[in-house]
């Protein structure tokens, strides 16, 4: 099995022209026997500066993991810590693909 992710976003006009909007941001590709099961692979990619740019697109490379017999699915989640807001690293996880 093969799993990657594609972000794509729209950064507003006035945060597009401010540097620092994160102090991170990364998003995680991982490969999982279920859907809320633990992964048997996962890989990180650090999207922070193309973040910080403005608008635009990034695909991951692909993580990949031989399933054997069983079934399996693919997972991301976005991890973004905004800049000053006291809140600390927010994730957003994104629904695992159907299972193959």
């Amino acid at each position: 099995m093969t799993a990657y992710a594609t972000l794509k976003w729209t950064a507003p006009r006035v945060l597009a022209r401010q540097v620092y909007i994160f102090d991170s941001a990364s998003i995680d590709v991982g490969i999982a026997r279920t859907a809320k099961g633990r992964r048997l692979i996962s890989r990180a990619y650090d999207v922070h500066d193309r973040l910080e740019k403005g608008s635009g697109t990034y695909t991951t490379g692909r993580v990949s993991y031989q399933a054997g017999a069983g079934r399996a699915v693919g997972q991301a989640a976005l991890h973004l810590n905004w800049n000053n807001d006291g809140h600390g690293t927010e994730t957003f996880l994104v629904r695992a693909s159907p299972s193959v």
